[in-house]
């Protein structure tokens, strides 16, 4: 043993009503959290006074389903734009973290740069960006594209974007940036100071050879959710192997796999805490269920869906996990566990949590080092 202190690095994920799929549909649940500056507020201040190290808020850059029948059953069509939620609950907390999604799509490096760099400030030094390609063809029609760009395309794309916005922030002492690209020109540097933590800390989560590489070369942070122990530290050995490549040592990458507690005095309690919305995604033989909503056994309805209409769709929810449950001394335990990849801490975690108003609200990833 060294005199070395490590610190477990905590993080919540803050996902509107939460994110079992049927969450919104609990008893507890506040329906309508995605459009609720307060409701936001409040959680973050109870994510800073437990001493997390950062708010976490995802992005799409269009709706979640085309399927509009399908996308009015769930409440996950509504919500902030991230960064401007983040901007309101600077003002309302003064330690936290707080990160957002941002595409390398569908955005310009000098607007992004120039709004991460605005956040920082207005936060004193506390903002983060988790950057994206994105992936959905949804979000692709909105930007007037002639379709989804291929993979590797993105991925180019992302790494001189990542680039330029790292330059910006850096900054420059004759004002002049010049960069000219194959993607992207830009000339001039920001019109702000440098950021009080140096650069707004940079997030990922890509888990393919290419997101895997710009997470070497570019990220502070990296967000994995890897489902078994094998899996994870797979993934923490390939991800610190490749940082010698550009030059950086393995403490300077944060690994957060995710988990996911379901709170109670008591392991029973926790259980029967999360029963409402674990059933909801178990169909009844006689009813299939669509991708996002799960027909209970006992009204032949979806939790997700309206109550005066039964799950009509194609295949049985991805939500239907078993429970993952935690008590107050701080166990948590899974029906198929997966130690995560924390500096010697054993935690189990599933995929899909309830996030009730007044329970758990959130996947919370923690970091090794």
């Amino acid at each position: 043993m060294t005199g070395t202190s490590r610190q477990m690095k905590l993080g919540a994920f803050l996902w509107a009503t939460g994110h079992h799929i049927a969450a919104w549909r609990h008893p507890q649940a506040h329906v309508t959290a995605g459009v609720d500056i307060d409701h936001y507020a409040q959680l973050a201040r109870t994510a800073e006074a437990a001493k997390f190290d950062m708010i976490f808020c995802e992005d799409a850059a269009g709706v979640r389903e085309a399927n509009v029948n399908i996308a009015s059953q769930t409440s996950r069509s509504i919500g902030f734009e991230p960064i401007s939620l983040l901007a309101a609950l600077a003002v309302q907390t003064s330690r936290i973290g707080l990160v957002s999604t941002a595409s390398t799509s569908y955005n310009e490096p000098y607007g992004l740069a120039r709004t991460f760099l605005s956040l920082d400030h207005l936060s004193g030094g506390r903002a983060g960006w988790n950057l994206v390609t994105s992936a959905s063809p949804i979000e692709a029609a909105n930007f007037g594209s002639t379709g989804l760009r291929p993979h590797a395309d993105r991925y180019e794309r992302a790494r001189e974007f990542a680039a330029v916005v790292a330059g910006l922030w850096r900054g420059v002492d004759n004002g002049d940036l010049n960069h000219d690209g194959q993607s992207f020109s830009v000339r001039d540097a920001l019109d702000l100071p440098r950021s009080p933590q140096g650069a707004p800390a940079m997030v990922q989560a890509g888990a393919s050879e290419d997101g895997k590489d710009l997470a070497a070369r570019t990220a502070d942070v990296v967000f994995t959710a890897a489902q078994t122990f094998e899996e994870a530290k797979a993934f923490y050995d390939d991800l610190k192997g490749r940082l010698a490549t550009y030059g950086r040592e393995p403490d300077d990458i944060k690994i957060m796999p995710g988990v996911a507690p379901v709170v109670a005095v008591t392991e029973s309690e926790a259980r029967e805490k999360l029963s409402p919305t674990t059933s909801a995604s178990r169909c009844s033989p006689a009813i299939s269920a669509s991708p996002i909503c799960g027909a209970t056994p006992s009204t032949g309805h979806c939790l997700t869906c309206r109550p005066a209409k039964a799950c009509r769709a194609g295949k049985r929810s991805s939500s239907s996990s078993h429970a993952g449950t935690t008590s107050r001394s701080g166990s948590l335990r899974a029906t198929s566990p997966a130690r995560a990849a924390t500096g010697g801490s054993s935690v189990r975690r599933r995929r899909s949590p309830t996030n009730s108003r007044h329970g758990s609200r959130a996947a919370r990833p923690t970091a090794s080092t």
